[in-house]
């Protein structure tokens, strides 16, 4: 049996759009075991991926806000003596920073797979590392991951990952059931981290509206925080016999309920990435980064981009999006731009 360990800490996002891999590992090598490196905030989604034998989680947040890393030690020296019972055939770090380096070196393994020189987020990761690939940046995001594995193995052919529901408690089932089998329902996932991602209210409004004109479906309204519910709230008050917000859902749940959707639509890549994982087409939003890079592939993946007034250019991501007063390439977007 082979044995590997996939490094990817966080975030969210980021750990969706590498499932992939897994797959990946699983389609070359079936008879395999698969463990995650994970930050603790993260660890109950990858203990409900199907093809996860082993989850290693690293508080590592919890632990910087000790007044000194000695208050942190058991944690520590438990989560190393998890991290070192087994011996890997492979190590990917996915990642590429110092902390994921830090994981990946004292891991024990035959080869310690991660970035070349050139495309390391975070350059120390370089020492942690082994056998190391360049990455095209220009490439789709989960085949900027998966490139990694298949540079290591010398596979140039192309790879369409299967679907993958993830396992759910008996009580998130009871939960779904209300929405299995129901017909033109729409998952509306209009937060993110980023302020300068999202779309203004008036655009959101106007836009669901017109969609439930075209076509007469209904609208679940996600939202993952307090801040996000209120803004929910305000847009179901515009939406009341059409829409119902919906929140406080483990990812499980969120991922397994948009199976059960004709298609979701999102301004972020999280939501995006884990509607395909289980096969949901989507329609996305973006302004400040590059659809060719991070909405799904396929073409039932549609997705339009704001126009930056102020004429900055980037391949990847804007280099404003966490400092830009406005956000306008998306707070501008009506809904003429979204209806075409």
């Amino acid at each position: 049996m082979k044995r590997f360990l996939i490094v990817k800490l966080s975030s969210l996002g980021d750990i969706i759009q590498s499932f992939p891999c897994i797959s990946y590992l699983k389609a070359k090598f079936p008879e395999t075991q698969i463990d995650w490196a994970v930050e603790t905030s993260h660890q109950s989604l990858l203990r409900a991926h199907p093809d996860i034998n082993h989850v290693i989680a690293f508080d590592t947040k919890s632990w910087r806000k000790k007044t000194s890393y000695l208050g942190a030690l058991p944690e520590i020296k438990t989560a190393m003596k998890s991290l070192r019972e087994t011996t890997y055939d492979a190590i990917f770090d996915l990642q590429g920073n110092t902390k994921s380096g830090c994981v990946t070196h004292f891991a024990k393994g035959a080869d310690k797979v991660g970035f070349s020189w050139n495309t390391l987020p975070e350059k120390l990761n370089y020492l942690a590392t082994t056998k190391r690939y360049s990455i095209d940046s220009r490439k789709q995001i989960t085949e900027q991951y998966l490139s990694l594995l298949q540079s290591y193995y010398q596979d140039p052919q192309e790879f369409t990952p299967p679907q993958v529901r993830l396992r759910l408690t008996e009580d998130e089932k009871q939960f779904l059931s209300p929405f299995q089998n129901q017909r033109n329902q729409v998952m509306v996932c209009p937060g993110s981290n980023w302020e300068n991602k999202k779309l203004s209210k008036t655009t959101l409004i106007s836009f669901l509206k017109h969609t439930h004109e075209q076509t007469g479906c209904f609208f679940h309204l996600i939202w993952g925080s307090e801040k996000e519910c209120k803004e929910i709230e305000e847009v179901h008050r515009a939406l009341p016999d059409i829409s119902k917000p919906l929140g406080n859902l483990s990812v499980p749940l969120w991922q397994n309920i948009m199976g059960e959707m004709d298609k979701v639509i999102s301004v972020d890549s999280s939501a995006l990435h884990l509607a395909a994982s289980i096969g949901t087409p989507t329609f996305s939003i973006f302004g400040p980064s590059m659809p060719a890079i991070y909405k799904p592939k396929g073409k039932e993946h549609t997705a339009i981009q704001g126009v930056c007034p102020y004429r900055i250019t980037f391949e990847k991501r804007c280099p404003q999006l966490r400092s830009c007063k406005t956000g306008a390439c998306t707070k501008n977007l009506n809904i003429t731009d979204l209806q075409s």
